[in-house]
């Protein structure tokens, strides 16, 4: 009986792939294909001509699908419409046994799908560092130094050679000089090669520190600034002087001290003996570490605020503070 329907099936299998012409073509060049174990092996000995059937050790239907993948990036519209999610097979000759090797098929990604993990990364990471909108643009390539004081050039130059060799960094000088743009030119610059970094305005963080508190959540939030692999200060010595503040503040600095961590901080403060002042009590200590931890280095330029704004420019001009020139419109 089962003989009997299964013979009864294939025929009336048979009878519509000849009814239907294109059914009945494509079931003849499947039928005409070299058997599976076949085309894998010419696949496999198109690359290693000495290959042997028993050495191949992945399913035959992968190393059909690393052959169709070889070009697959010619035609790839993007990992949202790749069967495989961007992921992509490969064949491969390993070491097997005693002097022996086999053929192998491993899963990657490709490019597409590699170049989309780092964007998502590099979103993620911006996101974590906590750089606010107005200073996600705020790059290298956008910090000019053409026209400006020295100090500007030496400062971008300071930056950069900070994020290849880690090292920390005190900018000082008055509004408007590059400061902060610098720090966050740092940020981004980790952020876009996958490394993690923090951005805080020191004023932001105390209120921060001071709500976590009331709510039981301090250390947490502590830990986050005091652990951060790259810690980005804005604007120390802006903020009111209290026991409170001086004695949280040194814990920050005391811990990235010791555990050699990058610091980055800017301050509008003049020189070391100025940032110690406003420090109050625990001013020495923190600076004191601060100038062992990094290089101090103070901008001495004019505020680019004014010196983008022609019209601001002439109302300090009636005051006699800023110099004839109307520089180029250079973000800081």
């Amino acid at each position: 009986m089962g003989e009997a329907s299964r013979s009864l099936g294939e025929k009336r299998v048979g009878d519509v792939m000849a009814a239907i012409p294109a059914l009945s073509e494509a079931g003849s060049r499947i039928s005409s294909r070299p058997p599976l174990e076949q085309r894998a092996l010419k696949y496999v000995r198109g690359i290693w001509p000495e290959a042997e059937p028993w050495q191949l050790h992945s399913p035959r239907r992968d190393f059909l699908l690393a052959e169709g993948a070889e070009n697959c990036h010619l035609t790839c519209s993007g990992v949202k419409s790749c069967p495989h999610k961007g992921l992509r097979p490969g064949a491969y000759c390993e070491p097997y046994g005693d002097g022996g090797r086999i053929y192998v098929v491993r899963w990657g990604k490709c490019g597409a799908r590699s170049s989309a993990d780092l964007q998502a990364s590099a979103e993620r990471a911006l996101k974590s560092a906590r750089l606010p909108e107005r200073l996600v643009g705020c790059t290298f390539e956008t910090y000019r130094t053409s026209g400006l004081s020295p100090d500007i050039l030496k400062a971008k130059g300071m930056a950069l050679a900070a994020v290849s060799d880690g090292n920390s960094l005190i900018f000082s000088g008055g509004s408007g000089v590059g400061k902060t743009h610098l720090a966050a030119a740092m940020v981004n610059a980790r952020v876009n090669s996958g490394k993690s970094a923090l951005f805080v305005p020191v004023p932001d963080l105390l209120d921060d520190l001071r709500s976590a508190v009331s709510t039981g959540k301090g250390s947490g939030a502590m830990d986050a600034v005091k652990k951060a692999e790259f810690l980005a200060l804005d604007d120390l010595g802006a903020e009111r002087l209290t026991e409170w503040v001086g004695e949280r503040l040194y814990m920050i600095v005391n811990h990235r001290y010791l555990n050699r961590l990058q610091t980055v901080i800017t301050t509008n403060a003049e020189n070391i003996v100025d940032l110690v002042s406003r420090m109050g009590d625990q001013g020495q200590r923190i600076v004191s570490r601060l100038g062992e931890m990094g290089a101090w280095c103070g901008i001495c330029a004019e505020d680019y605020r004014f010196a983008r704004d022609p019209r601001k420019r002439a109302g300090k001009q009636d005051r006699g503070n800023v110099r004839q020139e109307v520089l180029a419109d250079i973000p800081f």
